[in-house]
């Protein structure tokens, strides 16, 4: 945090720089493609189906100080065995002192482990009748296949399909993965319309950038079937 605080709009450019120049001679090297459009993110495409999203997160130094003695420590007992017996303790940092680089605002405080938890709790909730770890991915491939960039985010189609569930009048039909997305599609044209809050963070929507043009970037060729 101590590089942030010197002027946080210029460390966030020069951090994405810095990651971006390293990260491009790994992809050079391996074939694999940078993509830099996202704004709190660098991606690495490494083929038609996979793709890593890399973020860049800030934390005071003294917790950056003790996350590299428990990592330290972590390696040290994964080589003698002693990981085997008994599991290192989890770190768990307070939300409010994690902050992410963002292109253009400079840094967002975010913790991905609250963001995380939301999901898991979210999916443990529904699972005595849908899995929304599928359903979620159902979408994105979706997504994928109609938009080669789309404003539409993973996070925004997570959190509508929660809500849709939470909000179903009916459940999905047990066990039926197409039953639960039907219950989702019919009500994902109207959560895109209205405002998609971030569910771990106070009064930050997910959409309040978007324009009429977000999904018009369509695939220039689509698989059709015969």
């Amino acid at each position: 945090m101590s590089i942030v605080g010197l002027n946080p709009a210029v460390a966030s450019n020069t951090l994405f720089a810095i990651v971006e120049r390293i990260l491009g001679a790994l992809c050079d090297a391996q074939g694999w493609t940078l993509d830099t459009s996202k704004s709190i993110c660098v991606r690495v495409v490494i083929d038609a189906e996979a793709h890593l999203d890399l973020n860049i997160y800030a934390i005071p130094d003294v917790k950056m100080a003790l996350l590299e003695k428990a990592f330290h420590a972590a390696a040290n007992r994964a080589m003698d065995g002693s990981a085997f017996s008994s599991p290192p303790p989890e770190i768990r940092l307070d939300p409010s002192e994690i902050y992410v680089a963002h292109r253009t605002t400079g840094w967002e405080q975010s913790d991905p482990l609250e963001l995380e938890d939301w999901f898991v709790n979210a999916a443990a909730r529904h699972a005595s009748w849908t899995d929304l770890k599928r359903l979620t991915r159902y979408l994105k491939a979706w997504r994928d296949y109609h938009w080669d960039s789309c404003r539409l985010s993973s996070l925004v189609l997570m959190v509508c399909a929660v809500e849709a569930l939470d909000e179903a009048n009916t459940p999905p039909q047990p066990g039926r993965d197409d039953d639960g997305l039907l219950v989702v599609a019919r009500a994902l044209s109207a959560k895109i319309a209205g405002v998609v809050w971030n569910p771990v963070v106070d009064d930050k929507a997910l959409n309040d950038n978007w324009t009429t043009g977000c999904f018009i970037e369509k695939r220039s060729t689509h698989r059709r079937r015969a």
